[in-house]
């Protein structure tokens, strides 16, 4: 699984009666069989794998916990899509029309500098912002509090709000 989950080879299941294709999870029709391609034996890749030892204690999942953090911050963008609090009271997207330099932001707590190889960018659709360099790096690996504001001489277009995936 740990070779198919990466994209390499992988081997054929030693069983030979494929128990595996009465698995609730398989879907099946009558003219549809289970398909597969498989690397020759011996010939599988070699994507790390983690396995708890034990009886499920704290100690014994640990390795396991920091490993699946680690996959999962390789995940994390850092592309951020801006929105406003209207006077109506409600959320917007903005769309950055002027003076986008005149924006503030901060990686926990420390301040980032606008076009800086290591600080923030306004990105091309003008509705976004995105770490770099240092920050972005640093965002990735530890997470942390990414704060910002635009002055009121900061023009900007309301634009439906950024989609939230679920």
């Amino acid at each position: 699984m740990a070779n198919a989950g990466t994209g390499q080879p992988v081997e054929p299941y030693a069983d030979t009666d494929q128990q595996y294709q009465y698995s609730a999870c398989i879907a099946r029709t009558p003219t549809k069989a289970v398909a597969a391609t498989y690397a020759a034996t011996g010939a599988g890749g070699k994507a790390p794998y983690w396995t708890v030892n034990g009886s499920g204690t704290t100690s014994d999942v640990a390795p396991l916990i920091a490993e699946i953090k680690k996959a999962l911050v390789q995940t994390r963008s850092c592309t951020f899509a801006m929105t406003a609090k209207l006077t109506t009271g409600d959320i917007t997207g903005v769309k950055i029309t002027t003076n986008a330099e005149k924006g503030k932001f901060s990686y926990n707590g420390n301040p980032l500098t606008y076009s800086d190889p290591n600080g923030w960018t306004l990105d091309a659709d003008q509705s976004s912002i995105t770490l770099n360099g240092t920050a972005c790096d640093s965002w990735k690996t530890a997470g942390g509090t990414v704060t910002g504001s635009f002055p009121c001489e900061v023009t900007f277009d309301p634009v439906p709000p950024p989609i939230v995936p679920k």
